[in-house]
């Protein structure tokens, strides 16, 4: 019997600020394990207001994240209308 235990990390807790494409800033944060997209102006977005069509894959690298720069990274990476990005 295999009584080796996997130690999981817990996942932090972030704030990202991007900027859209038309310089409006948003924000993508995770709290007590909820992601939250909204405005500067705290109006709720859908994800696929920064990811287009990769909205599923961006949601999926975010609930997968451990850190915050993890999760700017994914932004970077599935976010094609996300002009610059930055952890808060």
């Amino acid at each position: 019997m295999n009584t080796k235990t996997k130690t999981k990390r817990a996942k932090a807790d972030f704030r990202v600020k991007y900027t859209d494409y038309v310089g409006n800033a948003r924000f993508i944060t995770r709290k007590n394990g909820r992601l939250a997209h909204f405005s500067g102006n705290l109006t709720p977005h859908a994800l696929s207001n920064v990811a287009g069509e990769n909205a599923a894959d961006l949601q999926f690298a975010l609930e997968d994240s451990l850190s915050a720069a993890d999760a700017a990274a994914a932004i970077r990476k599935f976010g094609k209308y996300a002009k610059t990005v930055e952890v808060i």
